[in-house]
C-alpha cells in the first residue's frame, strides 16, 4: 500500500477540508438575509450603471465579506454586464496599486515600468465604456487605504464616472464604525451612498453556523452538540467572530485525527484554541517591519511605559514611534492611556 493512500485512509474525521477554508461559500448563508437583501437592492441597478455605492462596517467575523462576495456572485449570473473584482486593501495598499490591481482584472495591459495614477483611472474608464462592462469592485478593509494616507484612490474611482460617463460601483468594507467620518467631504457623500450594519452574530446563530459547516465537512457521528457548543463559545467570547469558531473545529478534528480517533472530544478542542491564540498573533507580527517588531518586544504585557521611556531606550525617530504606537494599537497589540501630567503609557496587550 503507497504511503499516501494509508494516510487518506486514516482521516475518519474530516470529509471536506475546503469547507473549512475563510474563502468558502456555502449555499445558503444563514441569519444575513436582511443584509444581503439590502446589498441586492442597491446593486440591482448596477448593470444599467444605477447602482449604489455600499459601506459595510461591522466586527470582524460577522459575515461582511462573505455576503458581498455572494451578492456579487449573484449580480454577476443575473447579468453579464458586470465584472465582480475584489481587492484586500490591507494586501493592496497604496493608491497605484489597487488601480492597478482592477486594470489587470479588467485585462488591461499594465506596463511592467508603471503608469501613473491618473493614467490608470483613464485606462480602467475607457475599458468600461469599450467592453460595455461595469465594475463592481469590493473594497475590503478600506480603513487601510485611509490610515496609510492612500484613500485618494477613492475619489479616483468617483472621477471615472464624471470622464467619459463610466462608472465603477463600490462595496467598502470596514471594521469600524466611524469609518466614514474620517472621509473627505467631497467622497463621503458618494463613496458611502448607503450604510449597512453587520452586528456580532448571537450565541445561538454562531451555533447555527458551525453546525452547518460541521455537517459540510466532517463525517457522521464524528462530532456532538459539546463540540459545536464548545466552538461557538469562543467564537461569542471573541467578539462574535465566527471565523474563529470554525477554525477551532477544524483544528480539534485535526488534533482528533492525529490519535485516530473516531470522534472530536473537548479536549482536542481545548488545546486547538492555544494553536489559533498563536497562529493569530504569528499572522499580525509577520507583517510588521523591522522598528515595529522592535518596539512590540520591548512592551510588556499588563506593565505600562511611558513613550518618554521608549524615546530614550530605542534609537528610533520619534515621530516614527508614534506612528508605530498607533498602528500597534489599531492592530489590537497595544493600548495606551494618559497618565499624570498628560504624559502618555502603552503597555502590550
Amino acid at each position: 500500500m503507497n504511503l499516501f493512500d494509508s494516510i487518506k485512509e486514516q482521516n475518519s474525521i474530516i470529509k471536506n477540508e475546503d469547507v473549512f477554508n475563510p474563502d468558502f461559500m456555502p449555499e445558503e448563508l444563514f441569519f444575513r438575509e436582511k443584509e444581503i437583501k439590502e446589498i441586492a437592492i442597491s446593486l440591482k441597478g448596477a448593470a444599467k450603471r444605477k447602482g449604489e455605492n455600499l459601506l459595510l462596517y461591522g466586527s470582524t467575523g460577522c459575515g461582511k465579506t462573505t455576503c458581498a462576495k455572494y451578492v456579487l456572485s449573484e449580480l454577476e449570473d443575473y447579468s453579464r454586464k458586470i465584472k465582480g473584482i475584489y481587492i484586500n486593501c490591507w494586501v493592496f495598499s497604496t493608491r497605484f496599486s489597487v488601480l492597478n490591481q482592477i486594470a489587470y482584472s479588467l485585462d488591461e495591459f499594465v506596463p511592467r515600468r508603471g503608469l501613473a495614477p491618473d493614467q490608470l483611472v483613464e485606462i480602467i474608464s475607457n475599458s468600461s465604456i469599450k467592453e460595455d462592462k461595469i465594475p463592481v469592485v469590493i473594497l475590503d478593509e478600506v480603513d487601510s487605504l485611509v490610515k496609510r494616507k492612500e484613500d485618494s484612490v477613492l475619489y479616483d474611482l468617483l472621477r471615472i464616472e464624471e470622464m467619459n460617463g463610466g462608472k465603477i460601483n463600490c462595496i467598502s468594507i470596514t471594521n469600524e464604525t466611524d469609518f466614514s467620518s474620517k472621509l473627505e467631504r467631497r467622497i463621503k457623500s458618494s463613496f458611502a451612498q448607503k450604510s449597512i450594519q453587520f452586528v456580532p452574530y448571537r450565541p445561538d446563530e454562531l451555533r447555527g453556523i458551525i453546525r452547518q459547516r460541521a455537517l459540510l465537512g466532517l463525517y457522521p457521528q464524528t462530532f456532538d452538540d459539546d463540540i459545536i457548543g464548545a466552538c461557538a463559545g469562543f467564537s461569542a467570547r471573541n467578539m462574535g467572530d465566527a471565523r474563529l469558531g470554525i477554525r477551532l473545529l477544524f483544528m480539534a478534528s485535526k488534533e482528533a485525527e492525529k490519535k485516530d480517533a473516531q470522534k472530536i472530544n473537548l479536549t482536542d478542542v481545548e488545546n486547538s484554541k492555544k494553536q489559533i491564540f498563536s497562529e493569530i498573533e504569528s499572522e499580525k507580527t509577520s507583517t510588521l517591519g523591522k522598528n515595529e517588531k522592535k518596539i512590540l518586544k520591548r512592551l510588556l504585557k499588563n506593565e505600562w511605559t511611558t513613550t518618554a521611556t521608549l524615546y530614550e531606550e530605542l534609537d528610533i525617530d520619534k515621530r516614527e514611534i508614534r506612528t508605530i504606537l498607533e498602528k500597534l494599537e489599531m492592530m489590537g497589540f497595544a493600548s495606551s492611556i494618559i497618565g499624570e501630567g498628560g504624559a502618555k503609557k502603552v503597555k502590550r496587550v
